[in-house]
């Protein structure tokens, strides 16, 4: 269970159970945990704080006196506006919604202009009252350039009853929608503004809070001036020039997380409109929603409405025509039938473009992206005309349609998991009986290459280790009932095998034997008249190998399926390309450098010669070659092809792009290397607010970098800094991998060492003490760095 399911679960236990007295709160939490005493204890702190048994504020105030039903008559009575709310002038009214009326209002300390919402009634009950205040907090501490903040939730006592509210921050913008049409933003543009929504709403996932009310009109674009700070140091417009700069906008999520705290009055409200009234927020809810699967809403619900959001921007339209429908029928649309494929509006948006908005909306959460980070990437790969991560519909679809002709070849053959993926590799390589006619080569070669990308994405996708447990499950299964009725130490024996089984290595030993070796073995018999296709499949092939961690295979199939496309391909293929860089970086990846030096020139020299040649693309390939000439030893050429890629993709314009970020960390490590700290560690702190930038504060490459800052800035003798820099990372890795990680003990030793550095012998004596203790659980006595850590304390104990 992740964090936010695990926020997602506390929430739901606590609303179960805080409105029973003590005896019954306490029956009923122990049946609701099941025995998880950390949930457990979770919930009971929540309910320490919540204050329920003698009144939370907020539901106090509105209780007391006439009690709900009372402020739902005073409330909004008449059209005046009110002079004061709490410690907010009123200055006027600048919205109306479902919720509540937006004012634009001054607050007195600190003085600033404040948009505050003040909650209708009809949206009022003790349980959203008590909601409300619990969310506000962690609103509260959503602090994201793209997200409109909450500073404050309460209620307001005046003759009109008592009025709950919550101010944020005031944007001074036009709605999403409106900002495109009126500044004409053209394709690029509306990518970009909506990666930078993405942004924001992925910002609020990681911290478990999801909208589950996207839509343009809670999405302000803000004006800035070209020269504020927040325009230039959250910039990650990947269009050049200060004029579209300015245009694509610095956009704004409004009520973030509002919608949680009141979803089940938002949704109640929304269903029960008049037939042939779909109102806004019907339109952007996700089918699990729509479904009231509660137990399914999670970020990839925000995902969903992000795609409608984009596709409304890209066409004006939104994906499913709705009008004159009667809310239920509305509703079994958008479940059940397809969206309108974008390019039925637009044909130039076919392609990429279509692929990345059909995957928002998927209707299979599994199919759909799994964060709005990774909406985002997809995003800025069109705008830089990259590769997209996402495999095409249409590519499924005649895989579809190609095993439901040909069901025998496809019928389960393996048991668990394995039954699917040997079934898709069963029908790709039986696909020679579709062509066996010479007259339908060509409608083969199309479903050859379907049946590929399909085999590819979920070859590439399977996660070994989850694969290898439910194998390991299954394998018990079978076997423990038999040796039930064995002699008393079969069970004995059994259990002890089934516990020193790898479960990875299961799965990958069977996906090796009874997929990929039988999968090339039958690429290379079947298609042996048909070397470009026998290419493809055999590149496919060699990156599924990688994928599972077979490096060696994958080399060596990769290295075949290079071959026969320089044999037998076009003159300047970027497929070509594409093969030797990967035949380049998996030499890379086993550390044999000089082996990939004459791939890395190869790969470079077609994506140069390619018509017209893809800038990104070919910088990659510049990246390699330089990462060879450094591992190799050619310190001089290494750096100059390290800064002329690091200036080609700064002239690309996105300052956040990742290869330009993975450049800037290679060239700081190549001159740490090579004895200059004070210039390597200015390139580790860009590259590390770049990673911040894209959301990814605890992706493996950002953790590298913060490492690298720290290392660097004790080598230049800036040791309060690297203390602080370790201390950072340290609580980072101890959440994201545990304390008794190798990566983590690793930084605890160098943060002790820099405190060494700085004569702090408390601190380090302290360090070194829990760095032991965590060794030795970890580790044992006898480990080499368990007996280095005794060694250093006993040091440290003999000089002071």
């Amino acid at each position: 269970m992740n964090a936010q399911d695990r926020y997602n679960r506390v929430m739901e236990l606590f609303d179960a159970v805080c409105d029973l007295d003590a005896a019954a709160r306490a029956t009923r939490l122990e049946a609701l945990c099941a025995g998880d005493e950390a949930l457990r204890r979770e919930v009971e702190s929540m309910l320490d704080h919540d204050g329920t048994t003698t009144g939370s504020s907020l539901i106090q105030a509105a209780e007391a006196g006439r009690g709900i039903d009372a402020m739902a008559a005073t409330l909004f009575e008449d059209g005046d506006i009110p002079g004061h709310i709490g410690e907010y002038r009123i200055l006027r009214q600048i919205g109306e919604g479902g919720m509540g009326i937006i004012y634009e209002a001054e607050q007195r300390s600190p003085s600033r202009r404040v948009a505050l919402k003040v909650l209708r009634a009809a949206v009022l009950s003790p349980q959203v009252l008590r909601r409300f205040e619990r969310e506000s907090e962690v609103l509260g501490r959503l602090q994201h350039p793209g997200i409109a903040q909450v500073y404050e939730a309460g209620i307001h006592e005046s003759a009109r009853g008592r009025q709950p509210y919550f101010a944020m921050e005031l944007i001074d913008g036009a709605p999403l929608d409106q900002h495109v049409r009126d500044h004409g933003l053209e394709v690029a543009g509306k990518l970009e503004i909506m990666a930078r929504v993405c942004d924001a709403v992925h910002h609020a996932h990681q911290r478990g809070v999801i909208h589950r009310d996207l839509k343009p009109s809670n999405v302000l674009v803000a004006r800035f001036d070209l020269g504020s700070t927040q325009a230039t140091t959250t910039s990650t417009t990947t269009t050049r020039g200060t004029r579209q700069h300015d245009a694509v906008g610095w956009p704004k999520v409004l009520d973030f997380g509002i919608a949680r705290v009141i979803d089940a009055d938002v949704q109640a409200v929304t269903m029960q409109t008049h037939a042939g009234e779909v109102i806004g927020t019907l339109a952007y809810m996700s089918p699990e929603q729509l479904r009231g699967h509660s137990v399914d809403l999670d970020a990839r619900c925000d995902v969903y409405a992000l795609g409608v959001m984009l596709y409304e921007l890209l066409v004006g339209e939104r994906p499913f025509d709705l009008g004159g429908k009667p809310i239920a029928e509305a509703a079994r649309i958008m479940c059940d039938e397809d969206p309108t494929l974008l390019s039925s509006h637009n044909k130039a948006l076919r392609g990429d473009i279509e692929t990345v908005v059909a995957t928002a909306l998927e209707k299979e959460l599994n199919r759909r992206y799994s964060s709005a980070a990774d909406l985002a990437d997809e995003l800025r790969r069109c705008v830089t005309h990259q590769p997209i991560v996402a495999r095409p519909p249409t590519a499924l679809y005649q895989l579809a349609k190609f095993a439901r002709r040909n069901k025998g070849l496809v019928a389960g053959v393996v048991v668990g998991i394995l039954s699917l993926v040997a079934g898709l590799v069963a029908t790709a390589l039986s696909l020679r009986q579709a062509h066996i006619d010479r007259d339908v080569a060509v409608a083969a070669t199309a479903e050859v290459e379907a049946v590929s990308t399909f085999q590819h994405s979920i070859l590439t996708n399977i996660s070994v280790a989850q694969m290898g447990r439910a194998l390991a499950r299954r394998l018990g299964e079978e076997l423990r009932p038999a040796a039930a009725k064995m002699a008393p130490p079969a069970e004995a024996t059994l259990e002890r095998l089934l516990k020193e089984l790898n479960p990875t290595n299961l799965a990958r030993h069977a996906l090796e034997a009874s997929v990929l070796d039988q999968a090339v073995a039958a690429a290379d018999e079947k298609f042996a008249d048909r070397p470009r296709t026998r290419a493809r499949l055999l590149a496919s092939l060699g990156e599924a190998y990688h994928a599972i961690g077979l490096y060696e295979a994958a080399l060596q199939q990769t290295k075949r399926a290079l071959v026969l496309r320089r044999d037998h391909g076009a003159p300047n293929d970027p497929a070509t390309a594409h093969v030797c860089g990967n035949v380049a970086a998996m030499l890379i990846g086993l550390r044999r450098a000089a082996e990939a030096e004459p791939y890395c020139a190869e790969a470079l020299a077609r994506r140069q010669a390619e018509v017209p040649p893809v800038p990104q693309l070919v910088l990659e390939a510049k990246l390699r070659v330089a990462k060879v000439e450094s591992a190799t030893g050619h310190a001089e050429k290494a750096e100059r092809l390290l800064r002329e890629t690091l200036a080609g993709f700064r002239e690309l314009g996105n300052p956040v792009d990742d290869m330009l970020l993975e450049t800037l960390n290679m060239l700081g490590m190549h001159l740490g290397r090579t004895d200059r700290p004070a210039e390597a560690l200015p390139l580790f702190e860009e590259a590390y607010a770049g990673r911040l930038a894209r959301q990814e504060d605890q992706h493996p490459r950002a953790l590298s970098a913060l490492n690298n800052i720290a290392s660097m800035m004790r080598r230049v003798g800036r040791l309060e800094e690297a203390e602080q820099s370790y201390r950072e990372l340290l609580g980072i890795m101890e959440e994201q991998l545990g304390d008794a990680d190798p990566r983590s003990l690793i930084v605890l030793r160098n943060l002790a060492l820099v405190q060494g550095q700085r004569e702090d012998v408390v601190a380090q004596r302290a360090s070194l003490e829990l760095l032991l203790k965590r060794q030795r659980r970890a580790l044992g006595d006898d480990h080499e760095h368990t007996r280095k850590t005794v060694s250093l304390l006993a040091e440290l104990d003999s000089t002071h």
